[in-house]
Parts: C-alpha cells; sequence; structure tokens
C-alpha cells in the first residue's frame, strides 16, 4: 500500500490544534485533547515530523474534527490522513 502524506511539524500540528480547540470553544467549553502516536512524540521532541494528526477526545464534535481537517486538506497528497475522528484510531 503507498502511502502519500505529507509531513506535519510540531510547529503545524499546534495551528491545526488550535483552530480545532478555537472551534470546540465556540459550541462548548472544557474537555480534554489528548495527543497519541507520532503527534505525541512531536510534542515530547521524540520525532520532527508525522504524518498525520492523531488525537483522542470524547468531547470534540465529530464535524469540528472533520471541518478542520477539509480546512488543512491541502497537507494531504493521497488518501484521507488527517485528524481522525475523536475517540476513534
Amino acid at each position: 500500500m503507498e502511502n502519500n502524506r505529507s509531513a506535519v511539524d510540531w510547529r503545524k500540528t499546534k495551528e491545526i490544534l488550535r483552530d480545532l480547540l478555537d472551534a470546540h470553544k465556540g459550541v462548548k467549553s472544557g474537555g480534554q485533547v489528548v495527543l497519541v502516536g507520532g503527534s505525541a512524540m512531536l510534542a515530547m521532541d521524540i520525532r520532527i515530523s508525522s504524518g498525520d494528526i492523531d488525537i483522542f477526545s470524547p468531547e470534540i464534535d465529530p464535524d469540528l474534527t472533520l471541518d478542520i481537517e477539509k480546512k488543512y486538506q491541502c497537507y494531504r497528497t493521497a488518501k484521507p490522513a488527517g485528524l481522525p475522528l475523536p475517540g476513534h484510531r
């Protein structure tokens, strides 16, 4: 299986997460977002880039996640690889 995803660095990851959290705040306050996989390793300076952003958050509306993913589609070059739906991996 071919993987043509673009790499995302920590700066871009923070930008995308900030957009997601800002959109979430407009709908509902509170909640947690947990970075997992390569995204967690980016945050801990273990990696310099990842092929996607992996999060877990039962509070964030899946529609908000899809809206942010569509906004950043330019960072994908093949199959969908952006933000997984909250609570799904």
